[in-house]
């Protein structure tokens, strides 16, 4: 896996706010213990992957949108979460099964230590046996390298990432500083270039004033004139 995926406890705490919906109501959809919601919404990352399941599916909201893979939690629009053509998603332990017995560089073990959790204690809650918090399941798929969402199925399209209004400001301030460098730079480059043409016509305009014409006369002496000294020939005596 190339990225961390990691769950979106920002997005559970404030899913009320986001789906416009309140704890109660949200309690009414999923059928969740009152005291059991409220103590999920407090601490998110305490959500097993079996209430989890219970909350998307109910909600037809698509399991995979509760996660992140950004170092900070994001979280969208009520229209980025509620799926209408909804497609219920599941946990396939027996994928799990047959994944890590099919892989001869990965075990129960190496997974249990990555977790702080006993072998068999492990293996029980991820095979769907007692109930497993979504960060052990999503630390124990890291330390084997598995991809979580080839177990926690959820056939639902990802949403189109469109770029937020702020992200595109950003990208757009971003891109004038660049410029704005580019410029100073460029005008920078243009003021030397002038300098040292001045400079250059300068020197040429002085070697024009002082340049000498050289000739040898008719019995071959050198005679040099400078151009603006130049006087008329005196008369033959």
């Amino acid at each position: 896996m190339d990225k961390t995926i990691r769950l979106n406890t920002k997005l559970i705490k404030n899913l009320s706010k986001v789906l416009y919906m309140p704890a109660a109501e949200i309690v009414a959809v999923t059928g969740m213990n009152r005291s059991t919601w409220y103590r999920i919404a407090e601490s998110p990352q305490i959500i097993t992957v079996q209430q989890l399941l219970l909350v998307a599916n109910s909600l037809h909201v698509p399991v995979r949108r509760f996660f992140s893979t950004d170092r900070t939690d994001i979280v969208g629009k009520r229209e980025d979460y509620i799926t209408e053509l909804y497609e219920e998603c599941a946990y396939d332990a027996d994928m799990l099964q047959s994944t890590v017995d099919a892989r001869p560089d990965i075990s129960w073990q190496q997974a249990a230590d990555a977790t702080g959790v006993t072998r068999d204690n492990l293996r029980m809650s991820l095979l769907a046996v007692t109930h497993t918090p979504v960060v052990r399941f999503l630390k124990a798929c890291e330390a084997w390298g598995i991809d979580p969402f080839t177990i926690l199925t959820d056939p639902n399209p990802e949403p189109v990432k469109e770029t937020s209004k702020a992200k595109k400001q950003a990208d757009l301030r971003a891109e004038i500083s660049e410029l704005r460098k580019d410029i100073r730079a460029l005008s920078e480059t243009v003021g030397e270039l002038t300098r040292k043409y001045e400079a250059l016509t300068k020197k040429h305009d002085a070697l024009a004033r002082r340049v000498s014409v050289n000739f040898e006369n008719v019995n071959g002496s050198h005679i040099s004139i400078a151009a603006d000294e130049l006087m008329p020939p005196e008369p033959d005596k």
